[in-house]
């Protein structure tokens, strides 16, 4: 069995998501994940804090490019379900995390929590990654808040940044199923 290690940027594996080349365990759960739950991940990854490795697992059977998730399931799928649009969302995402936003923008005290139609200083987390939203959202602030929108919109644009760049440990083990069952079993046993 072969094992790489590596760090990749969430924005990749964003990318890797949308794409296919990472897919859930073929014995994964449904993800249980209330908005609070995401909404502190999400919190920790702003503050820049490490949110832990992510394995996962290739056989020959495979197509070359795809990754079966052994740990980490529930950190990729508030990934997911956070930043990706519905359209782009993966089933194994919990589409209600779609529902997460950026609030307090006019005030500069920015927070998580889940998102309130038609209030300009609440910015759906999925809207970040697609210019078009990013822009309406952009207008919509300006016509609703007085004052200068621009330090706000930069703010927003450097916490993004900030948190697409973070950087996340990769293990890959590439092994037969059978190999990689014993990796799973030990993972597991060691999360409780």
């Amino acid at each position: 069995m072969r094992t790489d290690v590596s760090i990749q940027p969430i924005r990749d594996l964003l990318c890797d998501i949308y794409a296919g080349r990472i897919l859930p365990a073929r014995d994964a759960q449904p993800a249980d994940i209330s908005l609070a739950m995401a909404a502190g991940l999400l919190h920790s990854i702003q503050h820049g804090m490490p949110i832990g490795m992510l394995t996962f697992s290739r056989t020959p059977d495979d197509n070359g490019a795809q990754r079966h998730v052994i740990d980490g399931h529930l950190r990729l799928a508030v990934l997911a379900g956070a930043f990706l649009p519905d359209h782009q969302r993966p089933a194994w995402a919990p589409p209600h995390l779609g529902r997460l936003a950026f609030h307090g923008l006019d005030t500069g005290d920015v927070r998580l929590g889940e998102a309130s139609p038609g209030d300009p200083c609440s910015l759906p987390t999925w809207s970040l990654l697609n210019t078009m939203d990013f822009l309406r959202w952009e207008r919509a602030l300006h016509r609703a808040v007085d004052s200068d929108t621009r330090q706000t919109v930069t703010h927003v644009a450097e916490n993004l940044a900030r948190m697409l760049a973070a950087t996340i440990p990769i293990v890959v083990c590439e092994g037969t199923t059978l190999e990689l069952r014993a990796v799973r079993g030990r993972v597991n046993s060691f999360l409780g």
